[in-house]
């Protein structure tokens, strides 16, 4: 393990939020028991029960207070394995238990329905997949039972590199990624497909692969449209000065890696192919989220523990901001401004609205943008938050018990907020919502 990385890790874990998600689950399902215990282990040291996954029914990402081993035991992955190993053997034993034997007759007639009868007598399409080696196995398709079987055939493309890099192979056979790759003409790829033999844009083949997954499926065509761009050539990953040989699981996994970063503000990899393909489909989909190397992330470390230490260094920096902070929106009616701040306000605030009452008073409300990011907030980073205001200005004058994270889902908003007194000043901290909807949480001062 790299030393100078875990230091770094230790000393921010606890101004900082550290995450895991289904993506770091999966790949410990390969490892022994007795190995994949110590990492779950060492891994809730810092990331706590902090747990992003995503669920496939509902099609919505989701938040959780989970730690890595209870999220673990909540997952079987045996199932998953015996799925894509043999999918018609595992619908056959499924339907095949007493309590679902009364549908047996009904499964048989469905796996039994007709196949492709019309497709087959199109000769265009016939001859289509001649040329691409695939006409045997498609006429050997007659029925839905004849379909899951030739699934498992397609595990070998799903999990061997070998047959993964025998289709990309097939694939450079007809189009020369060098007049569209990514390193080649940057962002201009997407257009550039669309001059050669494929005739559509990188975005408009990601949709053909994406129509099942629809337009609100937001991980389905992140997943297709990082895969793909390895898949179809725009990226190139190499080891050794070869291209590295990868299976489609691989892309896959890497890929849910990337996914779950697109609700954290760091993704960090020593990985130089998926540091491009995660860049690359965060500017797709526009997401804020930074991609790091380990190098660069020990660098920025000691300024993400940079916190004000005081009222004084808290207010100086305030004032600071107020004289050169960006003005994003101006109101002289309602004598309002919001401004970009030149530096995180407790290493998480980048806005700053600033407002006069007609009495004379002001406030000032500090938040975070939503632009980019596509989650809510998490409880923990309210805890994060009130953990710093109480170091920075002491315990607040409502402050009954320290709530721990795992009570803020049965309370009320307004339970939540912790209000301090600063003399003829005050300073609340709060959830909120943000004009166009999104979850924030915001610190208002009032002088």
């Amino acid at each position: 393990m790299n030393q100078e990385l875990l230091n770094a890790v230790e000393k921010l874990k606890d101004v900082f939020l550290f995450v895991f998600s289904d993506a770091h689950l999966n790949d410990l399902s390969n490892s022994e028991e007795i190995y994949r215990e110590i990492d779950l282990a060492h891994m809730a040291e810092y990331v706590k029960n902090n747990y992003f996954h995503h669920d496939h029914i509902e099609r919505t990402d989701k938040i959780s207070l989970a730690t890595p081993k209870e999220a673990y035991s909540s997952i079987d992955f045996e199932v998953s394995r015996k799925i894509l190993e043999d999918p018609n053997g595992f619908i056959e034993e499924a339907f095949g238990m007493e309590e679902l034997s009364s549908l047996q007759p009904m499964f048989k007639q469905l796996l039994d329905m007709p196949l492709f009868d019309t497709a087959k007598k199109d000769p265009i399409l016939s001859n289509s997949l001649e040329t691409l080696g695939l006409g045997q196995e498609f006429s050997g398709i007659s029925t839905i039972r004849d379909a899951l079987k030739g699934l498992n055939q397609a595990g070998g493309f799903i999990s061997d590199k070998e047959s993964f890099a025998k289709h990309q192979q097939f694939l450079r056979s007809y189009v020369d990624r060098k007049e569209y790759s990514y390193e080649v003409w940057s962002f201009d790829f997407d257009e550039r497909m669309k001059e050669t033999a494929f005739g559509k844009s990188f975005s408009e083949l990601v949709d053909i692969v994406s129509t099942s997954a629809g337009p609100e499926d937001d991980y389905n065509r992140f997943i297709n449209t990082y895969v793909q761009l390895e898949f179809l050539g725009v990226t190139e990953e190499r080891s050794g000065g070869k291209r590295k040989k990868n299976s489609y699981m691989d892309l896959q996994r890497d890929a849910a890696h990337a996914y779950f970063a697109t609700m954290t503000d760091y993704f960090v990899s020593d990985d130089k192919g998926v540091q491009t393909k995660a860049f690359i489909a965060y500017k797709i989909f526009g997401i804020a989220t930074q991609v790091l190397t380990v190098k660069d992330f020990i660098a920025k470390s000691p300024f993400l523990l940079n916190n004000e230490e005081d009222l004084n260094s808290f207010a100086t920096g305030i004032k600071y901001s107020l004289k050169h902070g960006f003005v994003i929106h101006h109101s002289l009616i309602s004598n309002q401004q919001v401004i970009k701040l030149p530096y995180p306000v407790l290493n998480y605030f980048d806005r700053l609205q600033s407002s006069i009452s007609n009495a004379g008073k002001s406030y000032l409300l500090l938040f975070r943008s939503a632009r980019g990011r596509r989650h809510g907030v998490m409880y923990a980073e309210f805890n994060l938050l009130l953990n710093k205001c109480i170091k920075l200005l002491g315990l607040p004058k409502d402050y009954k018990n320290r709530l721990d994270v795992t009570e803020f889902k049965e309370l009320e908003d307004n339970e939540t907020q912790r209000t301090w007194s600063l003399g003829s000043s005050s300073a609340t901290l709060s959830f909120g919502d943000t004009s166009d909807g999104f979850r924030t949480i915001t610190l208002e001062i009032t002088a």
